[in-house]
């Protein structure tokens, strides 16, 4: 059970992590191109 919640914990801390990078994605694209990205 413990182990099951490490992962759960690691699989949240990863998701949040690449929400993060999506969006300075999206701001640094949205910045260098005209129209934006949906």
């Amino acid at each position: 059970m413990i182990g099951v919640g490490n992962n759960m914990q690691l699989m949240w801390m990863l998701a949040l992590r690449i929400l993060k990078e999506l969006s300075l994605f999206k701001k640094a694209t949205g910045s260098l191109l005209p129209q934006p990205m949906m």
